[in-house]
């Protein structure tokens, strides 16, 4: 079984660039998989940035989206995720019901 982790390339082998053929199964698995964890985290990301207020994203909404744009492996989302969203906004967005469904408040 080959393992994951690439050996570094020997001077002979520099300018030979692996095709997808080249590949075996369990590396074409592992990037078939990875592209798509990155693909969904960036989809989420930027449907998240859509809806969400700009006051509830720290730095411009624009940045973030261009970042979205760069091959990352999902540091981006992660990032955006974990420190571009403000700690009040985590839950806001939660559906507003119109005030006659609002749960009534028993005040004693």
């Amino acid at each position: 079984m080959t393992s994951v982790i690439a050996e570094p390339r020997r001077p002979e082998t520099w300018g030979h660039h692996r095709r997808w053929r080249d590949l075996t199964v369990g590396e074409r698995r592992f990037v078939v998989a990875g592209t798509a964890l990155d693909t969904a985290l960036k989809v989420a990301m930027l449907v998240d940035l859509r809806r969400r207020p700009g006051e509830q994203v720290r730095g411009p909404t624009w940045a973030w989206a261009s970042a979205a744009l760069i091959n990352s492996a999902g540091v981006i989302p992660a990032a955006y995720f974990a420190v571009g969203v403000t700690r009040s906004g985590r839950h806001g967005l939660r559906p507003q019901l119109p005030d006659h469904r609002q749960p009534r408040r028993h005040d004693s």
